[in-house]
């Protein structure tokens, strides 16, 4: 597999949350936050998401520039709950590519299957199987845009180099909210050191950028 480089980009209420309990779409962030977004689609040669957010919002992730042709990648378990007649499969200004992670039926593989390219994943290390497969397709640059389960698969092996979190001034709750990684989570042994590059305040948000560091683990010094 050639060099990846693998950024995630997501908005989180101060809470933590990236949606609210529905699920349903919302957009968390302002203006600004969504220029960021788009311009950074820009550089990626594809963006990967889940289900849950492809069945909130059912139209494609663009860059700024119009010229600039972006694969949408999104991971399924089956595809359920999702309509091949949504503004997202009709959208010429995109390639899309449907990662299929349980079981699919022929009959509903045949309606998806003449606008998109669809690879069911044979492994349960299924967020190195899509980097794997992009990377065969000669992309370079992926951006991951949640949902927090999505996330998970993608944190869990430190498969992110970069880290884009904007804090938005909203508090959501909910017990069942999306967060910006979920999953089963990790023991203090496994936890994910990040190290913080910038941080730039636009009104009431932060917008912050935290690179990966090999280290994993965490023990306080006064347990030490």
């Amino acid at each position: 597999m050639k060099s990846l480089e693998v950024f995630s980009n997501l908005a989180t209420s101060l809470d933590g949350k990236i949606a609210t309990s529905s699920r349903e779409f919302f957009i968390l962030g302002s203006p600004k936050d969504l220029l960021l977004l788009r311009k950074l689609r820009d550089s990626a040669d594809a963006i990967v998401f889940g289900a849950e957010v492809l069945r909130a919002f059912r139209r494609p992730c663009l860059p700024l520039r119009k010229n600039h042709r972006i694969t949408n990648a999104v991971l399924s378990r089956d595809l359920r709950g999702i309509d091949p007649d949504w503004p997202f499969f009709v959208d010429a200004r995109i390639d899309r590519v449907l990662y299929i992670s349980g079981k699919l039926s022929a009959a509903r593989r045949a309606k998806f299957a003449e606008r998109s390219r669809i690879v069911e994943l044979k492994s349960h290390d299924v967020a190195k199987e899509i980097l794997r497969d992009l990377s065969k397709q000669g992309m370079s640059k992926i951006g991951v845009e949640g949902g927090g389960s999505v996330m998970w698969e993608f944190a869990r092996q430190n498969l992110i180099d970069r880290y884009y979190v904007t804090i938005v001034p909203r508090i959501l709750a909910g017990k069942g909210a999306p967060t910006l990684v979920d999953g089963a989570g990790f023991f203090p042994t496994e936890v994910l050191n990040l190290k913080l590059e910038k941080v730039r305040k636009v009104g009431s948000e932060l917008f912050l950028i935290y690179s990966a560091l090999g280290a994993r683990g965490h023990r306080h010094p006064l347990l030490k």
